[in-house]
């Protein structure tokens, strides 16, 4: 997770997705196909203005970004367990102008907020990093509102799970 952030600019699209881009027609550059998987992402999650939006595992901040800057009045708080990841989307969310964006770096295994806190929990490819979905689940279902939604998007394989194991610790 400490890889420098001008290896992802180089081998990345403008957004530094690093997770699934949507190509609809198949003549879409990178960029296009970032932009689309993105819009993708806020269509199915269900977001909207003014809502308060919980990312779990942003990477780079493609999808905070993103949000923060189509959203202007959602309030967006963004997890990552990288310090690296958290100065670029700090220093990207300056140089746009974003002030509804807040990162913090951290073990998703042992962060934990007050209860009720937000209208969308949303997680792109983070989930198959952890193994206790259920103690996960239950912190998501107590940080949302009444009537909030989770969206995930996960990687799965038909026979197979995905185990994560971290080999730079």
């Amino acid at each position: 997770y400490e890889v420098p952030t001008p290896f992802y600019q180089y081998c990345l699209g403008r957004r530094l997705k690093y997770s699934g881009c949507l190509y609809p027609t198949g003549t879409e550059t990178l960029d296009d196909a970032e932009e689309a998987m993105l819009a993708l992402y806020a269509e199915r999650a269900r977001l909207a203005d003014g809502q308060d939006i919980l990312e779990l595992g942003c990477g780079w901040g493609s999808l905070c970004l993103y949000n923060a800057g189509r959203f202007p009045r959602a309030r967006i708080t963004a997890i990552s367990n990288s310090r690296t990841q958290k100065e670029f989307i700090d220093g990207e969310a300056r140089r746009r102008g974003l002030t509804n964006l807040e990162i913090i770096t951290c073990d998703i295994n042992t962060f934990d907020l007050a209860p009720a806190r937000f209208d969308r929990v949303v997680s792109v490819e983070m989930f198959e990093h952890l193994k206790n979905y259920q103690r996960l689940l239950a912190h998501i279902a107590r940080w949302l509102r009444p009537g909030g939604l989770l969206f995930a998007h996960l990687f799965t394989h038909r026979g197979l799970s995905y185990h994560f194991v971290a080999r730079d610790a």
